[in-house]
């Protein structure tokens, strides 16, 4: 059964990835509305099924199949990088404290609700938009992956 879900939420991702792709100018805050959304949605399904399935496994998820589109120069993708979170996990947690100054989460990334995910976005935003240029999280998290 985890794996028919994890087949059932990998299309329901990749196809709304693709209309989101489709939109011509989206902004942060339909991109943000447009993520909150279809992480709750992989929530639900879980739920369903009497899965417990967490914000923070469903913005991995997310984040990272935006990332393999943008890492596979598909330009659709690429063209709204600017607007994409960063997956956040453990070494993106590492990573943040040290180059930004952002404190450590007490939580785990993987049990993160909507709100602390929500929080700790807008930090890095806020820490970001002070730094060389404003740098949209994606992009910084390209830049320093492999520290």
């Amino acid at each position: 059964m985890k794996s028919e879900l994890r087949n059932k939420v990998t299309d329901i991702i990749v196809k709304s990835i693709r209309q989101l792709l489709k939109r011509s100018n989206p902004d942060v805050t339909a991109f943000d509305i447009w993520h909150g959304t279809l992480c709750q949605k992989i929530i639900s399904i879980y739920k369903d099924k009497d899965i417990p399935f967490y914000y923070g496994q469903a913005q991995k998820w997310i984040n990272m199949t935006m990332k393999y589109f943008c890492v596979l120069y598909l330009s659709e993708a690429n063209r709204i990088i600017h607007l994409m979170h960063p997956p956040v996990d453990s070494i993106f947690f590492e990573r943040a404290e040290d180059l930004l100054s952002i404190d450590y989460p007490v939580f785990r990334w993987s049990r993160m609700d909507s709100q602390q995910y929500k929080k700790y976005l807008k930090s890095i935003r806020g820490a970001l938009s002070t730094t060389k240029g404003a740098i949209p999280p994606m992009i910084w998290e390209y830049r320093n992956w492999e520290r």
